[in-house]
């Protein structure tokens, strides 16, 4: 998977995630439909959420801040059915808020694991481009399990990449080097 924009024939831009199957062929294309005014001044927002084949398993994706969208995200996959959600983006805990463990955007993700019985991986970014004095608590990407469960999280402000075999407990963290 990646994110990249992607175009409709009539010139709107979409944020989007792409899936791509081993072989290297598009599988699909998500297109985030909870935009943010910044995001809305560039984008337009995605109309479907649709359940994709990939690895044999169904998989979709709930970019960024859409976590905080059940209420719109459950309807658009519960009756596909789903194994696994990516959840790409930068979330952050909210500065203005107490520091809590897991953070709320992680609950929300939890809930939504257990609302749709799925596994839930969430790729966060380690710093906020936008907002780089804010990236205190960045990173720290979490893998949820079917149940709810948060199985782990990567470090904080880490870059690198986790290899997990879905449903693990652990992970191997592999550092970039700074």
């Amino acid at each position: 998977m990646l994110g990249a924009p992607t175009y409709a024939d009539d010139g709107r831009r979409f944020n989007s995630h792409l899936f791509i199957d081993r072989l290297g062929a598009l599988v699909g294309c998500i297109s985030k439909s909870g935009l943010t005014a910044p995001e809305a001044t560039f984008f337009a927002p995605g109309i479907a959420r649709p359940a994709l084949q990939l690895a044999g398993l169904r998989c979709s994706a709930v970019i960024c801040r859409e976590i905080e969208d059940a209420a719109v995200v459950v309807p658009q996959l519960r009756d596909g059915g789903v194994d696994l959600i990516f959840w790409p983006g930068q979330m952050r805990p909210d500065p203005d808020k107490p520091v809590q463990d897991p953070p709320e955007h992680v609950v929300q993700a939890q809930a939504l694991a257990r609302e749709l019985s799925a596994h839930v991986v969430q790729t966060n970014w380690p710093n906020a481009l936008n907002r780089p004095e804010e990236s205190a608590r960045t990173g720290h990407s979490a893998c949820i399990a079917p149940d709810g469960e948060l199985l782990f999280r990567l470090p904080m402000q880490g870059y690198g990449v986790g290899v997990f075999t879905l449903g693990d407990r652990h992970y191997r963290w592999h550092p970039v080097p700074g």
